[in-house]
């Protein structure tokens, strides 16, 4: 293919500097405007060339803007079958031949800032992003020297070595002029109303705010380092590097594309309008698309004001209002809330958090397509996972951790306030699940009694004596959350507070019943079409301890084999003389698939 002329004669004209051919005679330095002026050009050129071999976008693009952001038109619900297509050769032959010209540009000109922060960002795009590490090593030739770090932080994390971009970043801002650090960390382009008014009135307390909310936006605390702050900071510096060049909408930067690259990442995709019959092409008819798996991962601003009164529903993307900004972690773009729960055991001036999760369906919009929805799609055979459990106080630190190959693991933690997250991570297909919630446990009186939630469990030989002796044995995942008509489980709790007294007799009720009824069935069972709810219940009395301690009991439950399907709950109710009723509920749902461990 022919170069534009415009093109050809820069680049051949840069050439000829670079190379040092000069007229008559004596070598000389090239012109360091002259080598600055044609690297930019080689770089407008190559993004006016991206846009010219991008694919033509559908007929039908356009439509009502969820949102406007200056000249920006931004469309954010996930129903677009949108997904990245292979680079034409032609872009890639480009980009390289751009890498090169900036190359020498940066040896004519080795303490260049714009030439060093474009050779730092095509690299990336070219997907080898730790080869521009060693432009970045000490001594560093730019001035300010913090921005090396600031690079340095760009190019390792965008190599997914994310505690080293941590130290990177943080270098940066220690160095770099007052005033401009809290630009760089300020959340507010990022975080809901709520934490924007959380901010405003935090005064004096600001600066911990923001560091709260940064530690509480960590994707998955499985994962090293924090890269959602790292991924804020990357978009800071590409910020930097885009505000004096030429980018896929042929506009001039300002605040509209700075906002809509801090709040939803780079673009990895082109598309383009072209103009039909009559009509002129405009410097805005190119499309840009974000990663289509692309989520909220910021934490909630209501975690600002308590981390304890967060609930599942204020960690999940979109949950309560439409996302403000987005990010699709490389080691898992597809994070979804978790299959299973976070169960809570009360011990006293303790509390003990049992998790049963496993890896959730991939429900993605994306996940129904003829497309792959990720490069390893489905989970390959022999795929690994990994699991965890932490507790994290109001300021981000995990304060207790747990981690393996199965999803029921346990923590004991103190009296506070927590956020309790329970993460599962598919490496080798790039999917997560995680389940999030706050915790405000202020302990319990020893001499008072407490039940804990109710656990799940596949029988097992054995003694079901202790919550130690059950916990490998939690049904998991799905299989939390389901069970089969003729099936039998394993219904587990555990007491405390007993024993104090002299030996106190408790009594029992455990009901298994169908959870509620819509309209219908019960205007057939008022007509007599179908029959009353199936209910199940066992009652029983037994001596408590005479010593104090966890009580530990299990019982097993075998459901009828023609079970009607539907939500089912399970309720146990423990009586003693002068005290108040204990209760614990769970919900459940028969059906004859009730899914894999």
């Amino acid at each position: 293919m022919t170069p534009p002329p415009t093109r050809l004669t820069v680049l051949l004209a840069f050439a000829a500097l670079a190379a040092g051919s000069v007229p008559a005679g004596a070598a000389q330095a090239p012109d360091s405007a002259e080598v600055l002026r044609a690297a930019r050009d080689a770089q407008a050129a190559f993004e006016r060339a991206r846009l010219r071999h991008a694919p033509d976008a559908p007929g039908g693009w356009g439509g009502d803007c969820d949102e406007i952001v200056g000249r920006m038109c931004l469309r954010l619900e996930q129903t677009d079958d949108w997904w990245p297509r292979p680079e034409d050769p032609e872009v890639v032959a480009d980009r390289e031949a751009l890498l090169r010209e900036l190359a020498r540009a940066g040896e004519a000109l080795p303490g260049d800032l714009w030439i060093l922060a474009q050779r730092t960002y095509y690299l990336w795009e070219a997907g080898r992003p730790e080869a521009a590490l060693p432009l970045l090593g000490d001594p560093c030739a730019v001035s300010p020297t913090w921005w090396c770090d600031a690079l340095r932080g760009f190019a390792l994390h965008r190599a997914q070595r994310f505690p080293e971009a941590e130290e990177a970043f943080r270098r940066a801002l220690t160095e770099m002029p007052p005033g401009t650090d809290r630009q760089w960390l300020d959340p507010r382009l990022v975080v809901d109303r709520e934490g924007r008014e959380a901010l405003d009135a935090a005064g004096t307390d600001r600066d911990r705010l923001v560091n709260r909310l940064w530690a509480l936006s960590d994707p998955l605390f499985l994962v090293p380092g924090n890269d959602r702050w790292t991924e804020h900071m990357a978009r800071r510096v590409q910020e930097f590097m885009q505000e004096d060049s030429r980018n896929g909408y042929g506009l001039r930067w300002g605040d509209d594309l700075a906002e809509t690259l801090v709040r939803y990442g780079p673009e990895i995709g082109w598309e383009e309008r072209r103009p039909g019959p009559g009509q002129i092409a405009t410097p805005s008819d190119g499309i840009g698309h974000q990663h289509p798996e692309t989520r909220s991962l910021v934490a909630p601003g209501r975690a600002l004001r308590s981390v304890a009164a967060t609930d599942p529903v204020d960690w999940t993307s979109g949950g309560r209002y439409l996302p403000r900004s987005g990010y699709a972690p490389p080691y898992a773009p597809v994070i979804l809330p978790a299959a299973g729960a976070l169960h809570l055991i009360p011990r006293g001036r303790e509390i003990t958090v049992v998790s049963d999760l496993g890896l959730p369906e991939d429900t993605s919009y994306h996940a129904a397509h003829g497309h792959p929805p990720l490069p390893v799609p489905g989970m390959p055979e022999g795929g690994r996972l990994r699991y965890g459990l932490f507790a994290v106080d109001p300021e981000g630190r995990v304060v207790a951790r747990s981690e393996g190959d199965q999803g029921h693991l346990a923590i004991t933690v103190p009296p506070g306030r927590y956020l309790l997250s329970g993460e599962v991570w598919a490496p080798d297909s790039l999917r997560a699940g995680r389940i999030r919630q706050g915790m405000d446990w202020p302990g319990a009186p020893e001499d008072v009694p407490t039940l804990s939630d109710l656990l799940l469990a596949d029988p097992f030989p054995g003694e079901a004596s202790s919550l130690e002796a059950v916990l490998p044995h939690l049904r998991s995942g799905v299989r939390a959350e389901r069970v089969a008509p003729g099936e039998t489980i394993l219904v587990a709790w555990e007491l405390h507070g007993l024993g104090w007294r002299p030996a106190e007799p408790l009594r029992y009720e455990l009901g298994f019943q169908e959870a509620g009824e819509g309209f219908f069935r019960r205007a057939g069972r008022f007509l007599g079409l179908v029959g009353d709810p199936w209910t199940q219940d066992l009652r029983w009395s037994e001596e408590g301890p005479s010593t104090p301690g966890p009580t530990f009991r299990a019982t097993r439950l075998t459901l009828p084999g023609d079970m009607e399907e539907g939500a089912y709950l399970i309720r146990l109710e423990v009586g003693m003389d002068g005290r108040q009723t204990l209760v614990a509920e769970r919900s459940v749902r028969v059906t004859r698939d009730p899914g894999s461990r």
